[in-house]
């Protein structure tokens, strides 16, 4: 039993002794206070502060952060050979590394990434990358204190980074301002394979373009020179082979004062060199070079560019924020084409078909942040992207749109994705079933109350549409829009409750109900159907209240107008008997005034038919017509004559002319009238200013219906006829009879109260 217990023993003791080494190796491989992992066996690690001595075996990567109480990197600090087998190194420090000695990286055989970012960093050593022939990738980025030149002798030592391929160096030269990149900067990368140089918030004061193109050759892709800046000129090559194998070229937010000078309010091109440098690069990046709130760029009408170079389909052009307003210009055949433009935040107010149409490779644009609501008023918005027939993605936001055109869409039958946010959009009036490829069609923050049936069968038409054998996946998105639940869009809060359309964010929708935000869902659906229910009801019962009114009115109406008829009928019986048993209310009927100068005409049309058709209506009256000349008595006043006929007279007739109207004698007797109260007929012989009437007149003129005679060819006719004037004059002696029978009655019993009392 004890040697069992001891053969145990021995091989615990010996498997312990076997396994101590690589325990103690492990636990030293991570340094103190640094993060290590591992993946494949290779391990990554990130310390803070400081630079580890040693590295576990098989690290690939290594990132130090902020590096603190150390003012130089030296070959010292790499000095381990477990650093040889580290491919990517990052380096950084926002306040100490002033310096990189020579040799620095030499034992970093393996390295083939290096990121250095000292923000305080002055020196760097000509040698400070020998020795690393395996280095592709160089990131000087932020080291804002040392010199272009320091760079360039950094980057001549020969048989130093000779597969350096992508150079990065963002803010450099920040601290050297006014340092010129000559051309023996780039001399060195001449015998490099750079496929990838950038140069982000770069400070130069000459760019000597032909070094550039000569240094670079063949083998550069992409070259980023945005957000840089240039006090100086731009050094044009003299050949024309530049950059055939350009992928990318970016001067965005590059500020060139002698570009921004140059250009006037109207940019009016005529040529354009294709091999201008970078111009075709594959994607071509320039927002912003042209910002400026001193100017507005137009390209007018009358502009045509043309190019000596051959049809080019390229991939990407940006030119946004570039403050271009009008962009009306026609192209040569030959002009590069795009299929990716960018002109958003530019405040296009017009953008020419000759544009659009030259663009015909056209597959992704953004013209968001314009103004294109000022081409609604122009015919040809309509047909703006007519020859755009492979666009797939298109972004017309923040345009201030009010009314898209209905067909403006109608030759691109291959969009995907349709953004019309942030308009003035009151709904989707423009055709968009057919487009059978969309997938997203952002309608948010318009001025959407609801969409009307048109609208949703567009929406369930697409949503259920299949390309070949693929059900393409549609969904739309309008949030943010003042959407109405009420009877009158009752159909769109049940389209929006019930349908399987693909609607982004459905459970956030809220609509006004009743004056109250609600999220829509089926209470919000029920709500609004009893709204109409309730209109229903509210309306019949409107309908039926304004029938009852109505015909109450009617029944009221009918009774007055019979009650008129049936008084002006008894009116004019009782006339009829009081002249029938000789015993008439006044002498005369009427009395007829007119002017003596129109005794000729009163003679001719008016006394003989007047007494003719009165005496019709009344066979047993006599002295029906009172004429003034023929009743006065002789010897006696004419004022007291005029007086005693009107008095005797029941109805005052007036044949008004201006004779009529210059007469004292005729004012006269209107007056007498009008204080003895007689029911008075107009009848004009002529046309007279209603200024020029007696004062006691005026009321007549402008209240009451009017006789007139009027002449045609000669021939004189009465307006109305001559019934409907004789009936109206035995109407009004009828009222006057009533009017006499009631003012006795009344003074009797005044006369009665006297007497009693």
């Amino acid at each position: 039993m004890d040697s069992i217990l001891k053969a145990i023993s021995l091989v615990v003791f010996m498997l312990g002794v076997s396994f101590l080494p690589h325990a103690l190796t492990t636990f030293d491989a991570c340094p103190f206070s640094c993060k290590c992992s591992s993946e494949n066996v290779q391990y990554e690690v990130v310390c803070p502060t400081f630079i580890p001595q040693s590295l576990p075996s098989n690290t690939h990567f290594v990132q130090v952060e902020n590096i603190r109480n150390k003012s130089t990197i030296n070959q010292q600090d790499f000095n381990s050979a477990s650093w040889a087998s580290v491919k990517e190194l990052s380096l950084s420090s926002n306040t100490d590394i002033e310096e990189i000695e020579a040799n620095a990286f030499s034992n970093l055989t393996g390295l083939s990434h290096l990121h250095i970012h000292f923000t305080y960093l002055k020196n760097l050593s000509p040698s400070a990358f020998s020795d690393l022939q395996n280095l592709s990738l160089l990131n000087m980025s932020e080291n804002g204190g040392i010199s272009f030149t320091q760079l360039k002798e950094a980057l001549s030592i020969p048989n130093s980074l000779q597969n350096l391929q992508e150079l990065i160096l963002v803010g450099l030269n920040r601290d050297n301002y006014g340092e010129s990149v000559d051309s023996t900067f780039f001399e060195p990368l001449a015998e490099k394979p750079l496929r990838f140089l950038d140069l982000t918030r770069a400070f130069f004061t000459v760019l000597d373009v032909e070094s550039f193109s000569n240094a670079l050759g063949d083998t550069i892709q992409v070259i980023n020179m945005s957000h840089s800046f240039s006090v100086g000129k731009v050094i044009m090559p003299s050949n024309h082979n530049l950059f055939p194998n350009l992928e990318i070229f970016d001067i965005s937010f590059t500020t060139i004062p002698w570009m921004k000078t140059s250009v006037g309010v109207n940019l009016a091109l005529s040529y354009f060199d294709c091999y201008f440098p970078f111009v075709l690069a594959n994607q071509l990046k320039l927002n912003a070079i042209l910002d400026s709130k001193e100017f507005q760029v137009r390209l007018n009408g009358e502009t045509r560019i043309s190019a000596n170079c051959e049809r080019q389909i390229r991939k990407r052009l940006e030119l946004s924020n570039n403050n271009f307003v009008w962009l009306n210009a026609s192209f040569s055949p030959n002009f590069p084409t795009y299929q990716e433009v960018d002109i958003s935040n530019n405040g296009v107010m017009y953008l020419g078909a000759n544009i659009t149409g030259h663009l015909s490779e056209l597959v992704w644009v953004n013209l968001s942040g314009n103004k294109l609501s000022h081409m609604e008023q122009y015919p040809e918005f309509e047909t703006l992207f007519q020859k755009n027939i492979l666009l797939e993605w298109m972004d017309l936001s923040s345009n201030g749109l009010t009314n898209i055109p209905r067909n403006v869409f109608q030759n691109n039958n291959k969009l995907k994705t349709l953004i019309l946010a942030n308009n003035k959009l009151n709904g989707i009036f423009f055709e968009i079933k057919h487009l059978q490829h969309l997938e997203v069609l952002d309608v948010s923050k318009n001025l959407i109350a609801f969409f009307d049936n048109s609208a949703l069968s567009s929406f369930e038409i697409l949503s259920s549409s299949e390309v070949g054998e693929t059900s393409t996946f549609f969904s739309v998105q309008f949030t943010e829009n003042e959407l109405l639940c009420s009877c009158e869009t009752v159909d769109f809060v049940r389209w929006f409750v019930t349908t399987n359309v693909m609607i982004k964010n459905r459970d956030v929708y809220t609509c006004y109900l009743n004056k109250e935000v609600v999220l829509i869902d089926t209470n919000t659906l029920k709500e609004s159907k009893y709204q109409c229910e309730k209109t229903k009801i509210i309306i019949i019962s409107v309908c039926t209240s304004l029938a009852c009114i109505g015909l109450l009115g009617l029944t009221i109406g009918l009774g007055r107008y019979i009650y008129r008829r049936r008084r002006k009928i008894e009116r004019i019986r009782r006339l009829v008997n009081k002249y029938r048993v000789a015993n008439p209310p006044n002498k005369y009927l009427l009395f007829l005034s007119f002017c003596s100068k129109d005794d000729d005409f009163v003679s001719q049309y008016v006394i003989d038919e007047l007494r003719h058709r009165l005496q019709e209506r009344l066979p047993n009256g006599e002295n029906l017509v009172c004429i003034g000349d023929q009743e006065f008595e002789l010897g006696k006043f004419i004022i007291e004559e005029i007086i005693k006929c009107i008095e005797a007279s029941s109805v005052m007739i007036f044949v008004v002319s201006k004779a009529f109207c210059e007469s004292n004698y005729c004012e006269y007797e209107t007056i007498v009238a009008q204080l003895d109260r007689k029911p008075t007929v107009l009848m004009f012989r002529e046309e007279v200013e209603p200024k020029k009437l007696p004062k006691v007149l005026h009321k007549h003129f402008n209240q009451f219906v009017r006789a007139r005679w009027i002449q045609d060819d000669g021939v004189y006719s009465l307006k109305p006829d001559w019934d409907k004037v004789c009936d109206s004059i035995l109407e009004l002696a009828g009222k006057s009879l009533e009017s006499e029978s009631t003012h006795k009655i009344e003074q009797t019993e005044r006369d009665c109260e006297r007497s009693f009392a």
